[in-house]
């Protein structure tokens, strides 16, 4: 699982960069933003994650790679040590490991 969880977020980044111009425009609502990067970065993260079970590890560094995604495209870096939570309530995006275990019980 540790390959397909990196390949996941290798894949995740892929299509970050592919949507920068969207994801980091200034003039775009922070929410819009949130929802783009909903649509477009997340799924390729979980593809293929709800049929194997992943280690707190492996769900660690997933979580991380999505809020560093969320914290370059809300602008915040981590030196100004503003918590992750007010970040993900500011895009209206919730952690990517409740995403995990919500698509697990589907």
């Amino acid at each position: 699982m540790g390959e397909e969880v990196k390949d996941g977020i290798q894949a995740g980044w892929n299509n970050w960069r592919a949507a920068y111009g969207v994801l980091c425009d200034k003039n775009a609502p922070l929410r819009l933003q949130g929802k783009f990067h909903k649509a477009v970065v997340r799924p390729a993260m979980l593809h293929g994650t709800e049929t194997a079970s992943m280690t707190k590890t492996e769900e660690k560094k997933m979580d991380t790679a999505d809020t560093r995604a969320l914290r370059l495209v809300s602008g915040v870096p981590r030196e100004d040590r503003i918590r992750n939570e007010y970040i993900r309530g500011s895009t209206k995006v919730v952690e990517i490991c409740k995403k995990v275990q919500e698509r697990r019980l589907k």
